[in-house]
């Protein structure tokens, strides 16, 4: 179980946004991010921040590699420097987005938001989500589940994410080392 610290601002949606909304959307979650770690965007920050934002799938379903968000990463490095770009590296951007755009790299950051828990592990969830959700892993669930803390001890069910690193059983593996205790959530 993981809290959240930070959220970006949800992205528009694919029938609401233009190339500005997206150019717009991915400076604000670069920011988020960088904020969140406290680091500068080094190239495996950055390399985290495209697979989070891609989801790491493609969108015919089937699990990405490197040269499936390879664009997105590209497009992110340049986004990540805080200095006013010279006018090659405007061209090597635009180029680096297109590329990014054309590959449907964008698909699963639509009408959701960047996040990022507070040990640092940066996530995409519903536009709904906010800080203080908290991200588990549900026995069956493919996918993290949000869960919004109520009164009582009772859970709203607020939907599905992507969190980097914990996508494939690792935070499962580490909870049962440590010597964790599954935990029941009631939702309301």
């Amino acid at each position: 179980m993981e809290e959240i610290a930070r959220t970006s601002r949800a992205h528009p949606g694919m029938y609401k946004t233009s190339v500005e909304d997206d150019i717009s959307w991915l400076r604000h979650a670069c920011t988020v991010y960088r904020c969140s770690t406290e680091q500068q965007m080094s190239s495996e920050n950055t390399r985290i921040l495209a697979r989070t934002i891609t989801a790491e799938m493609r969108q015919d379903g089937i699990r990405a590699q490197k040269d499936d968000y390879g664009a997105m990463e590209s497009f992110l490095s340049m986004q990540a420097t805080e200095q006013t770009p010279t006018t090659q590296e405007l061209k090597a951007l635009r180029v680096a987005f297109a590329k990014a755009y054309e590959r449907y790299e964008f698909d699963f950051c639509w009408g959701r938001r960047l996040f990022v828990t507070k040990s640092g592990v940066p996530g995409l969830g519903p536009a709904l989500m906010q800080t203080g959700d908290i991200v588990v892993i549900l026995p069956g669930s493919p996918w993290p589940i949000i869960l919004r803390p109520l009164d009582n001890e009772e859970y709203q069910l607020v939907g599905a994410a992507y969190a980097h690193g914990i996508m494939d059983g690792e935070a499962v593996s580490e909870h049962k080392v440590r010597g964790g205790h599954d935990q029941v959530f009631k939702l309301r």
